[in-house]
């Protein structure tokens, strides 16, 4: 009994060590696929990890570690610091603590397809490389062009958007079935540029994600395994890739419209410009927040203001004394972001009422049927998000 009560538990076999120079600063991180888990850690952590780690692997006896930990560190720490940072991030093989994916918390959304990349991505690696400079050829083709054309040809461009007014009489079922086509490619390609830059620079997928934010907003994303450790010029080549690639598509559409003058590829440079915009403001999980939080190394703040906002509402009075200004101001930010995220959903409730009128659908049942369907789903949202945030409090 005495010698089972020395021995603690068997850590994940997964943690991975990163250490990430960039913009003149190093960067140190430790991070689990396993368990869903990465964290930023400063430069005495690194190094402490990075000489105990393998004892902690191979040895489970407490007292040995203690001693090893203590040398390691020259007296500044023991196994029990080591041991409160793995449990509190759940890095322990027989934790009965369910792992939860940030991202999954993060967006609080209703995961509806989740596909497995990884051995798609081994299998065809070097057709996606053929396919990252195809990709590089057309980009570069298509901004020369535009460049030209903007430079030199600006007259006719004002002129084919005057003539490319839109007019209803215009939409049948094949116009809307090229809208609808314009939205999709805006989207799948946006995400194929992450992917094929991801594999040309090492990074491993993981899997494309389909989900509904608040049960309502749909959304896609991709998931790489361990993310966080590459290195940071790589991490912003990936996030800015699929913005990269919208342009692309705007110079394309830009084209079309030359030669065709036509409304409907207008709309396909709107849709675009639209996601450019979209994924840059530095709201909620886009790829804008996360280039910012990379650029100004405040990459794991997000979370950390989550379990905090977490702790606030368990113990609100406490928290409040406890907070500098600086957790405070970053824990506004992230509630105005998920608000805003609530008022995204509140638009897209509009927009599919104002399409029933287009439609002339102007039936008040059908109205009351889709705003109660959209509240009642945002409200159980709200509520297991809030959940959720309550839970991320380490006891």
């Amino acid at each position: 009994m005495l010698k089972d009560e020395c021995m603690i538990p068997q850590i994940v076999d997964d943690i991975f060590l990163a250490k990430d120079c960039f913009r003149g600063k190093t960067k140190y991180f430790m991070a689990s696929e396993k368990k869903s888990q990465y964290l930023k850690l400063n430069e005495f952590q690194y190094q402490i990890f990075s000489e105990f780690l393998p004892y902690l692997k191979e040895e489970r006896n407490e007292k040995i570690l203690n001693e090893k930990c203590y040398e390691i560190s020259k007296g500044k720490i023991t196994i029990k610091n080591v041991l409160n940072i793995l449990y509190k991030y759940n890095l322990f093989e027989d934790s009965k603590n369910k792992s939860v994916s940030k991202v999954m918390i993060d967006f609080n959304s209703k995961k509806i397809v989740e596909i497995s990349l990884e051995n798609f991505q081994k299998a065809y690696s070097k057709i996606f490389n053929v396919m990252y400079y195809i990709l590089l050829a057309i980009l570069f083709a298509t901004f020369l062009l535009t460049i030209y054309e903007v430079s030199f040809m600006h007259e006719d461009l004002i002129n084919t958007f005057k003539k490319s007014v839109f007019n209803w009489d215009q939409i049948n079922v094949i116009s809307i079935l090229y809208i609808i086509v314009e939205i999709f490619l805006s989207i799948i390609l946006h995400e194929l540029g992450h992917l094929l830059v991801a594999n040309k620079n090492g990074f491993i997928w993981k899997s494309l994600n389909i989900s509904f934010i608040w049960g309502i907003s749909p959304v896609f994303f991709i998931r790489y395994k361990n993310f966080c450790i590459n290195r940071s010029i790589d991490k912003i080549k990936v996030l800015s890739a699929g913005v990269i690639i919208n342009i692309l598509q705007i110079c394309v559409y830009l084209q079309l419209c030359l030669l065709t003058q036509s409304w409907i590829f207008a709309i396909g440079i709107y849709v675009n410009l639209s996601c450019v915009i979209n994924c840059m403001i530095p709201l909620g999980t886009s790829d804008g927040y996360h280039l910012l939080s990379v650029l100004f190394g405040f990459e794991s703040a997000r979370w950390k203001a989550l379990t905090l906002i977490s702790q606030m509402l368990n113990n609100p009075r406490e928290m409040l004394k406890q907070n500098s200004k600086d957790d405070i101001l970053f824990m506004i930010y992230v509630v105005i972001s998920y608000v805003l995220g609530i008022y995204g959903c509140i638009q897209l409730i509009k927009a599919v009422l104002e399409t029933f009128n287009i439609l002339n659908i102007n039936n008040c049942v059908i109205t009351i049927v889709v705003v109660g369907i959209f509240t009642t789903t945002t409200i159980i949202y709200i509520k297991k998000f809030l959940q959720s945030l309550k839970s991320l409090q380490v006891k």
